[in-house]
């Protein structure tokens, strides 16, 4: 399968950082396709055999194999459609399909990854980032994870009414 590689980029069209990396590469020459949203018109196929794993996802009308796709800069999850007029029950059902799916998809593609999906969901653990930032001899401030307002405001004024909050 000789197909023109391409450089895939998963996020919003609207993200400021989706929008530099493809002005960047138009003017470098690249091909690339951004992938925003799946919804229950659009599809992907993983198909496992011994001689390998063929896979590909259709967006509208574009259909992309995972052979073609020789890198992947990922800024965010892709935000999947859904009909919210479904049962409660039947939108979950298929919503948990669908993200199961899609991070198989993932998985199926051999490329170089700028964010991998691990690390998305890693970066999100603060505790574990700090972690790993002591780990390897960063000097790590006195911090605070809580969801109790008294806690915030106490631990505020144990800090000489001098902090940083991250969301």
């Amino acid at each position: 399968m000789n197909q023109i590689k391409i450089i895939l980029l998963i996020g919003r069209h609207e993200d400021p950082h989706i929008k530099k990396i493809s002005n960047a590469l138009s003017l470098l020459g690249e091909n690339y396709e951004i992938l925003d949203t799946i919804s229950e018109t659009d599809f992907f196929k993983i198909l496992y055999r011994e001689e390998g794993v063929s896979s590909y996802f259709q967006i509208n009308t574009k259909k992309i194999f995972t052979e073609q796709i020789k890198s992947v800069w990922n800024s965010s999850s892709v935000k999947i459609s859904v009909k919210n007029s479904l049962k409660k029950e039947t939108y979950q059902f298929i919503n948990q399909e669908w993200e199961e799916g899609i991070n198989s998809l993932w998985y199926s593609i051999s490329a170089r990854w700028v964010n991998s999906p691990e690390s998305i969901v890693s970066s999100h653990n603060k505790l574990q980032q700090l972690r790993k930032a002591k780990d390897i001899g960063l000097k790590i401030p006195k911090t605070l994870i809580t969801n109790s307002a008294e806690n915030a405001i106490e631990f505020f004024y144990d800090c000489h009414e001098q902090l940083i909050a991250k969301t």
